[in-house]
């Protein structure tokens, strides 16, 4: 995760890969239209970063609004973190094992990072391993929005109010709503 240097100032044959070639025109365009249509919708943006990995790109794709941005590794919030982008969703269905290393970004970025789940045995096991290294995160629970990759699916009911029963008796997880992602839209 580095700066990327303008075309403009680098022959192709030249560049290191792997290297994020993009149109800024279009970018910025983009992010542009994304945050109107956005705030036309009264809904709250977090551009998903993993593709770009570029501090520069989250600029612009925050430019406007709360700087609120969603990642996919661990390795993606520190770097972002490090950039001053401070509230980030982690975006994969949690897993006890990256608990440690998501309490260190917070504590040495002074971060917020929400986590995901759909299923009770990763909030029991994420919030234990939470309790254990003296960890707070929020949690949101993910809802299936019919790719198939993750969440719960949108008409079951039992599973939504169980994982949310397992949020609320966790003293590590903070319950903060309902996240859903069409990719394939």
């Amino acid at each position: 995760m580095r700066t990327v240097t303008p075309l403009a100032h680098t022959a192709l044959g030249e560049l290191t890969t792997p290297a994020l070639l993009l149109d800024s025109t279009v970018l910025e365009r983009n992010c542009d239209a994304m945050a109107q249509r956005a705030a036309r919708h009264g809904v709250a943006l977090r551009p998903h970063l993993k593709t770009s990995k570029s501090a520069e790109v989250a600029r612009l794709a925050t430019r406007g609004h709360s700087g609120a941005i969603t990642v996919s590794t661990v390795a993606e919030a520190d770097y972002f973190a490090r950039y001053g982008f401070l509230d980030l969703t982690y975006a994969v269905g949690i897993s006890a094992g990256k608990i440690d290393a998501l309490h260190r970004v917070q504590r040495m970025h002074n971060a917020r990072i929400t986590l995901l789940a759909d299923c009770v045995e990763a909030v029991r096991a994420a919030a234990a391993r939470a309790r254990a290294v003296g960890a707070s995160f929020s949690l949101l629970i993910e809802v299936d929005t019919g790719g198939g990759r993750g969440g719960i699916a949108p008409d079951d009911e039992k599973a939504l109010i169980a994982v949310a029963a397992e949020v609320q008796r966790s003293e590590s997880l903070t319950l903060a709503g309902v996240l859903t992602h069409a990719g394939h839209s």
